[in-house]
């Protein structure tokens, strides 16, 4: 496009504008030839681009299919696979039926053989026991009342026993009597039972005896069942008897050790009570002596009755000498020995009663202190006697206690031993030996399983 001169003809300022309007056309026409020329060339990128991304994605379809046809197993590839992972569970199935074997299945047949073949056979026995005194029931009155205490007075002595039957020195007992420690800890019995002595382990003879002799107790009634185990039935009744025996006679010794201090105590009592009424009434005795009065009492008695006598012999001498003054005869001599009589009288009396109530320390001591000592004295000898009579009759209760509180041993249930040992069960060792050796081999397994 060709710019045009201005024409000379037209104002300047007309030519100018013109120019410029014209320029401004040019540049705007550029302007958009460039914009439609820059659109084209980036849609053309933008072709090209997806044609190359479209080829590239063809190329790597086609590299991961030629890589996935390189990846899949042939036919025999799959057949060898399969006959390793046969191979394998054979291997691990042989390796557990050898652990199985191993750890389950060849000890529980150990266990076994040692139940079957070397373990002792051992025989039961078993008794029920009961403690009695020979005194009255204390709660035979209870009838059908709380039925379960009618038979509790003798709980005390049944735990007694049952603890000693538990104890450590039952079983010295029986091994100093019969020498059962020994013959348990013995040959004749097989080595799992033998009685052994192993502080390593903490095993005592004490600690095992309980697999020979052990018991029970109903706490309700107080029953005793005893079982004994020994390796023959006649070994189980003898056992049983010696345990009875050394039982009942241990808690009578308790028993007779208890009563004989409580007749002591009584026997002492009696001896202080004698003593004291012996004091009681030496102090009598000298007070009867120092006074030379038997009695105070009469004396004092004696002076109340002449006091009484005196009053009214003065009384009636004040009645005469009022009468002579009535009638004029006061002045006489006669008034005035009357006079000097109720003097005389009133003298007595007040004597006699000095004699009662004194408390001159120069004078003997009053009559009323002496009927005081008297009288305690006596109440003294009086206590003394109440207290021998008491202390008498706690004595004679206590003997009667003694004689009626021995304990005896009733065997409700004789000892019977079974008629085959109850030791070893071996069915039921063997189950219990499987199980628990299966159970240790599957918690093992879990916890050593690595996939």
């Amino acid at each position: 496009m060709t710019e045009q001169a201005p024409d000379p003809s037209k104002p300047e300022d007309e030519r100018l504008q013109k120019w410029r309007e014209d320029r401004a056309r040019v540049a705007e026409e550029e302007r958009r030839q460039r914009l439609e020329k820059a659109e084209i060339d980036r849609q053309a990128r933008i072709a090209e681009a997806k044609e190359a991304r479209e080829r590239q994605a063809e190329a790597d379809a086609a590299a991961r299919v030629e890589e996935a046809r390189k990846l899949l197993p042939t036919a025999d590839a799959i057949a060898a696979a399969r006959q390793r992972l046969v191979d394998l569970a054979r291997r691990r199935k042989r390796r557990l039926i050898m652990q199985l074997a191993a750890f389950v299945l060849a000890p529980t047949l150990l266990i076994t053989a040692y139940m079957a073949l070397v373990a002792t056979p051992m025989y039961e026995a078993r008794s029920v026991v009961m403690v009695t005194k020979a005194g009255a029931d204390n709660g035979a009155d209870l009838g059908g009342i709380l039925p379960a205490f009618a038979s509790g007075a003798n709980l005390n002595e049944a735990f007694q026993a049952f603890e000693f039957i538990k104890s450590r020195a039952l079983m010295q007992r029986l091994e100093e009597d019969a020498g059962v420690v020994s013959r348990f800890s013995s040959d004749a019995i097989d080595p799992v039972l033998r009685l052994r002595e192993v502080p390593l382990l903490g095993l005592s003879h004490h600690a095992q005896f309980g697999n020979y002799v052990d018991a029970a107790i109903n706490i309700q009634n107080g029953l005793i069942t005893l079982y004994i185990h020994a390796p023959t039935p006649s070994e189980t009744i003898d056992l049983s008897q010696r345990v009875i025996d050394t039982t009942a006679d241990h808690i009578n010794r308790l028993a007779d050790e208890l009563f004989s201090e409580r007749v002591a105590q009584a026997d002492r009592a009696v001896a202080d009570a004698r003593a004291q009424l012996r004091n009681a009434q030496a102090a009598l005795t000298q007070m009867q002596i120092d006074s030379g009065e038997i009695d105070p009492r009469a004396r004092v008695e004696g002076v109340f009755a002449s006091i009484e006598s005196l009053t009214q012999e003065s009384q009636t001498l004040r009645g005469e000498i009022e009468a002579a003054e009535v009638s004029g005869t006061g002045d006489t001599v006669q008034a005035d020995r009357l006079r000097e009589r109720e003097r005389l009288l009133n003298e007595r009396i007040a004597e006699q009663r000095a004699q009662l109530v004194s408390d001159d320390p120069g004078d003997d001591p009053s009559l009323n202190a002496l009927l005081l000592d008297y009288e305690l004295a006596l109440l003294e000898v009086r206590i003394g006697e109440e207290t021998l009579s008491t202390a008498l009759q706690s004595a004679e209760k206590a003997r009667q206690d003694a004689a009626l509180g021995r304990n005896f041993f009733q065997v409700v249930v004789p000892p019977t031993p079974t008629e085959h040992p109850a030791r070893p069960n071996i069915l039921r060792t063997a189950l219990l030996a499987l199980l628990i050796f299966l159970a240790g081999f599957s918690v093992a397994k879990l916890m050593l399983y690595r996939p």
